[in-house]
């Protein structure tokens, strides 16, 4: 079958952390809460506190995705730290660093950080696509032989998609002298395989397989989703170790990775030790056991136990040994804390020795205690020192644990929880509505709902007090459900609720607030959001109760815009605003023009993102055009001055050049077009025809050219054309009858030719005033008779044609 990625919804389990430092649940902080590649912090700084132990210095660190997927963390009191001794460290998630974070509330924690991704150390330990990809590197120097620290993976792709493609991955990958290429140190215990979803679960190597609750797609089961102390990813490892080979002295290059394989969905994440990741270079080590946790630092609290001085040696136990160590810093011995021994030696067959370490009440403030053993490095020969640094602080406030807690109708009576970590008890004291037995232990009776407050006051080594509160319901077979027809509604609009109990025993009995009657049903019109609580009783008594939110929306304050005023023929855009959709009346679309035909006023409905509306109006008034005149049409004689004047407006502006009331001269019989504005700024137009005719002849070439003459006389004469040609002509230079010269009359278009006795044309010409000198192409022409052919055109149009002939005479 093909298996498909479901997720159930999400659940919302409501815990309560009394505290300014308890860690009932897992603690994470993230790099920082945006961007990306860049920490917000000291990078280094932040590494070198938060995982590196003994025996190891670091540089060159970098971090590559979204500074939510790593953050640092801390697990006491939680399964990582109670089940796995896994206490503090960092965490890396292919999410946010945060959602591992419990109970376990789903089955699936998704977050997509980023698209497809690549990273070639981690594709040679899955075979799909890599997703949310988040990797830290650094350069490190180790002190000894080998390196060594803890971890712990965890994931929501467990256990539904074991043994799919959806095989979430990560790796430790060291390179540098004495390894071969690059190696992952995540395998499972004793082999080469690396740790994936596919390869460590509750099928196979089950046994650093933990189970977290997530009943397959039933999800998170009890006490799981319910217990902060459980984290959220649904399943993970056990607290593992990895280890390497190095040469001492050396620089190697570490690489932690981890990302989403198959798809960017169901996270996650990998836990590692803080202060683990140490090269044991010296044959003692020192360190600081807190509670169980053993670190390098720790904050011992003033008259309170609980930190005690641990020397460990890994190698030649069969000798005795003993060891003197430097104490330096501002904490005096005997004010600040109680003496200690030293030196300390180790027994044939001692590996371990414990030496308690006791905060005085008689120092104050913040003062600090190092404890120095020193070795020769074997790498280099030099002396180094292991050193455990005390943080000795006043106390501060109790830390107490309390939840919140349920009575019913079937069970009557709890007992309530209160704790308080780190500490010796002296006195509960209760107090509360109902409390029935034990009001000065730890554990009171109570049977009735309602708010108890317990005081805690503690003394012996580690004095101090506190006061705390817890929220008793109290619920049964009676539930209560309160429908409404219309939970949110917008201001003067109402909503019918009605209160619908389940479970009990009829009749019920219904008290409301607010103001309300008895009865199941009520029709309420807030002006404000309003919790409507009642309260539902059964015949046997038995209560029920619950509310509902009556959300009121204020009406959106709806902008016609300003009133106008426009011609007629003129378009205008009403555009609303206040809201976020606008409808208008009489046909108007808003933000889109139009053209209204008469005054009106327009009404707009606005309604915002809540559906509520408000509306205005806007007056439009349509002004009318003024009537303008360009005057009576008028005939006038060609080259007669004429003056238009406009009249209706205030001013006017005429085409074709024409200025109002300036005289000009028409050449040609024209319509003039004049537009009048009047004082409202509305705009009309008039038009007039002049009408410019020929008064008499005016064509100068006429016989009766009269430019004065009258209009009833246009009439033009003119003479006959006439065309002499002569009969001899002399072309022998002597500039008398050179060419060949005709005399004419009353001609404007002449076209003639000359050919000689034999027919071959000799010259020819196309226009007035061209005259032949009696050559043909340079040369005389030869004495003899010539024959010239003509057409011709007179100033009154008439055309005629002829011949005539000459002698040339040299």
């Amino acid at each position: 079958m093909t298996l498909t990625k479901i997720r159930t919804a999400s659940l919302f389990v409501i815990y309560f952390i009394f505290t300014n430092a308890t860690y009932a649940q897992l603690v994470v902080a993230p790099l920082n809460t945006s961007g990306n590649n860049g920490s917000g912090v000291n990078l280094t700084q932040w590494v070198q506190t938060n995982l590196i132990g003994a025996g190891i210095s670091i540089s060159n660190v970098t971090y590559t995705g979204d500074n939510r997927q790593m953050g640092d963390f801390n697990a006491i009191n939680t399964v990582l730290y109670t089940d796995q001794n896994m206490d503090k460290g960092i965490v890396m998630t292919t999410g946010y660093a945060t959602d591992a974070i419990g109970p376990n509330t789903t089955s699936g924690i998704s977050r997509i950080m980023d698209g497809v991704t690549t990273d070639a150390d981690l594709s040679q330990l899955t075979s799909g696509l890599l997703y949310d990809k988040c990797v830290l590197e650094f350069d490190f120097v180790p002190e000894g032989p080998t390196i060594k620290f803890n971890y712990i993976f965890g994931s929501d792709e467990y256990p539904e998609f074991v043994g799919s493609g959806f095989n979430d991955a990560f790796g430790f990958f060291i390179s540098g002298p004495g390894i071969t290429g690059t190696q992952n140190l995540a395998v499972v215990p004793g082999t080469s395989t690396p740790i994936t979803i596919n390869t460590v679960n509750q099928f196979n190597n089950s046994a650093y397989y933990v189970d977290n609750g997530d009943a397959l797609f039933g999800g998170p089961v009890e006490p799981y989703k319910s217990q902060p102390q459980y984290i959220q990813y649904d399943g993970y490892t056990v607290n593992l170790t990895a280890t390497a080979q190095v040469q001492c002295g050396q620089t190697y290059h570490f690489k932690l990775a981890i990302a989403d394989v198959g798809d960017p969905t169901l996270d996650s994440g990998v836990f590692i030790q803080g202060g683990s990741f140490t090269s044991e270079g010296s044959p003692v080590n020192v360190a600081i056991i807190e509670d169980t946790t053993i670190s390098s630092q720790a904050t011992a609290i003033r008259g309170c136990p609980g930190t005690d001085i641990i020397f460990t040696r890994s190698s030649g136990i069969d000798t005795a040994l003993t060891v003197n160590y430097i104490t330096s810093g501002s904490a005096v011995e005997g004010v600040d804390y109680a003496s200690i021994l030293n030196p300390v030696t180790f027994a044939i067959g001692q590996d371990t020795i414990i030496i308690p370490f006791e905060a005085l009440t008689t120092g104050s403030g913040l003062d600090s205690l190092s404890i120095k053993v020193s070795y020769i490095n074997p790498c280099d020969g030099t002396i180094s020192y292991n050193t455990a640094t005390f943080y000795i602080e006043d106390a501060d406030d109790l830390t107490i644990t309390a939840s919140d807690t349920t009575i019913s109708c079937s069970n009557p009576t709890v007992q309530l929880f209160a704790s308080v970590y780190g500490t010796t008890l002296t006195q509960y004291t209760w107090s509360g509505p109902g409390i029935v037995a034990g009001g000065n232990t730890a554990t009171p009776t109570v049977n009735q709902p309602g708010t108890y407050t317990v005081d805690i006051t503690t003394g012996g080594n580690c004095p101090g007090s506190g006061t705390k509160q817890v929220v008793v319901t109290k619920t049964g077979n009676l539930s209560v459900m309160i429908h409404s027809t219309n939970p949110e509604i917008c201001l003067g609009e109402s909503s019918d609720i009605t209160a619908i109990p389940s479970g009990g025993t009829a009749p019920y009995t219904f008290v409301w607030d607010n103001g309300l009657t008895g009865g199941n049903a009520h029709t309420v019109s807030p002006t404000t959001t309003t919790i409507y609580e009642v309260l539902v009783m059964d015949v046997t008594g038995c209560l029920g109760d619950t509310t509902i939110t009556v959300i009121v929306n204020n009406l959106p304050t709806v902008d016609a815009g300003s009133p106008q005023a426009i011609c007629v023929g003129e378009s205008v855009t009403l555009t609303g605003s206040g809201a976020t959709s606008y409808t208008w009346d009489n046909g108007v679309t808003d933000g889109v023009a139009f053209t209204p035909i008469i005054t009106t006023t327009y009404t707009v409905v606005g309604k915002d993102t809540s559906n509520c509306s408000g509306t205005d109006q806007v007056l439009i008034t349509v002004l009318p055009l003024p009537t303008v005149s360009a005057g009576e049409n008028q005939i006038i004689c060609a080259g007669t001055a004429v003056t238009l004047s406009g009249s209706g407006a205030s001013s006017y502006s005429w085409d074709n050049g024409v200025e109002n009331d300036v005289a000009f001269v028409p050449s040609v019989t024209t319509t003039y077009k004049v537009s009048g504005t009047d004082d409202l700024g509305c705009h009309n137009s008039g038009m007039v025809t002049i009408t410019v005719e020929i008064c008499g002849c005016i064509d100068p070439l006429a016989l009766n050219y009269n430019g004065n003459a009258t209009i009833s006389d246009n009439s033009c004469i003119y003479q006959e054309p006439t065309l002499e040609w002569p009969n001899i002509f002399t072309p022998n230079d002597d500039q008398i009858n050179d060419v060949y010269e005709y005399t004419k009359a009353g001609i404007i278009q002449l076209e003639y030719w000359i050919f000689n006795r034999w027919g071959s044309l000799m010259f020819q010409a196309d226009e007035l005033n061209k005259y032949w000198d009696g050559k043909v192409s340079g040369s005389n022409a030869l004495d003899g008779v010539y024959f010239v052919k003509y057409k011709a055109k007179g100033i009154n149009g008439k055309e005629f044609e002829g011949h005539t002939f000459f002698h040339l005479v040299r």
